[in-house]
């Protein structure tokens, strides 16, 4: 099998959803062709080479239809010859699409891949569209299909206090207020240019290049004023500020065979080691990192000791609490520029956008290996752990 490597990932700043976004005039399939025309520009690569454009993404209709990653590669305009292909596995979506390009290209049946995901949530809210199968509910807990209701059983579950999610979140938004004053998002983030939405229902024409959702002023008091999401049960204590923020948002990775790389005098800067996602009770939602990483370490032939950076999402964070003290995660290299709940969730996206990400900050803590993972909708969980080429 051949080599494969990840030459460079590039993604948009990420909106959080709603009026307010600042992407809500902004198609999503026009998003992700700004990105990834954004990431061709900045490789100074003939378009023609790419071979497919795989892209996760979750509510397949609207203008997040109609094959996103074929729309996509057309509207940006760069050649009418990229096909495309999208790809759903709820948030881990984006990660699918790396661990897909990756093996077709490692197969020997292409030898360019753009691989990413766009998740727009401002267009197409949580749960858009959704039908349950009728059985469903003799299958599984059917209040298990509401990620919010698998965060409060965990948290009851493992008794986790309010405090101590609250405590995390304040955290999150730290880390990641920190990396956007000292600039480590440039690297990965396309300018945009889009016309927001301002109070007084006008619309004024910005460049969105930073992301928008974190909060400098997040505290634990702010934290403490919120009700919780389940406010008829008198024991829940998950709130909209210690869940993970809902977002527009698109990310794309270039990736390729080692020697069409070096044909076209392109640095490689990752290579994926190993992929697993893994299914399991629904109930046990948040628990998917725990469930999915032990693997994909095995897989690699690597220990938790040999991981130097981890990027773990924050889909919940009762969630992140329960899988950095089970799989007794260093807290110092964990999600050292912010995640889900401070940067933003945009669902098919996220994965692809953790993979650009892990990949900057391996970059700047000179680091060899790096673990992304997150927890998917009903009873899933994805890990893929990337080595770093010097």
């Amino acid at each position: 099998m051949r080599e494969v490597v990840i030459v460079d990932g590039v993604r948009s700043a990420i909106a959080k959803s709603g009026r307010k976004s600042w992407f809500a005039n902004v198609r999503a399939d026009q998003l992700g062709a700004e990105v990834l025309k954004g990431l061709v520009k900045r490789n100074n690569i003939n378009p023609e080479i790419i071979e497919d454009l795989v892209y996760g993404a979750s509510y397949q209709f609207k203008d997040m239809g109609q094959d996103l990653a074929r729309q996509t590669a057309i509207v940006s305009g760069l050649s009418l010859n990229i096909p495309g292909t999208t790809v759903e596995r709820f948030c881990a979506g984006g990660l699918q699409a790396v661990q897909f390009s990756v093996a077709q290209i490692m197969a020997g049946w292409a030898d360019c891949i753009v691989a990413g995901g766009t998740q727009h949530m401002t267009h197409l809210p949580m749960n858009s569209g959704r039908e349950l199968h009728p059985k469903l509910g003799e299958c599984m807990d059917i209040n298990a299909t509401a990620m919010a209701w698998t965060a409060e059983f965990l948290t009851k579950e493992k008794n986790i206090s309010r405090v101590e999610q609250e405590e995390f979140s304040v955290w999150s938004h730290q880390k990641a207020a920190k990396a956007t004053r000292e600039g480590k998002f440039k690297n990965e983030i396309i300018p945009i240019e889009a016309e927001a939405m301002q109070n007084d229902n006008t619309t004024v024409r910005i460049v969105a290049d930073r992301d928008q959702g974190i909060r400098e002023d997040a505290s634990l008091e702010s934290l403490a004023k919120l009700k919780p999401l389940f406010e008829n049960d008198p024991t829940a204590v998950v709130t909209a500020g210690t869940a993970s923020q809902t977002s527009d948002a698109s990310a794309a990775l270039l990736i390729m065979s080692r020697e069409k790389a070096q044909e076209l005098g392109l640095k490689p800067r990752l290579k994926l080691l190993s992929f697993v996602a893994k299914g399991f009770d629904p109930r046990y939602t948040m628990m998917g990192p725990i469930y999915a990483i032990p693997t994909a370490l095995a897989r690699a032939g690597l220990k938790k000791d040999d991981i130097d950076v981890w990027e773990v999402n924050e889909a919940f964070a009762v969630q992140s609490v329960v899988c950095m003290r089970e799989l007794d995660l260093p807290r110092e290299r964990l999600n050292m520029w912010g995640s889900g709940i401070s940067i933003g969730h945009p669902l098919g996206c996220t994965g692809a956008r953790m993979t650009t990400t892990i990949m900057n900050i391996l970059d700047d803590v000179d680091g060899k290996y790096g673990v992304v993972s997150m927890c998917a909708a009903y009873g899933h969980g994805a890990a893929a752990v990337f080595e770093r080429i010097k």
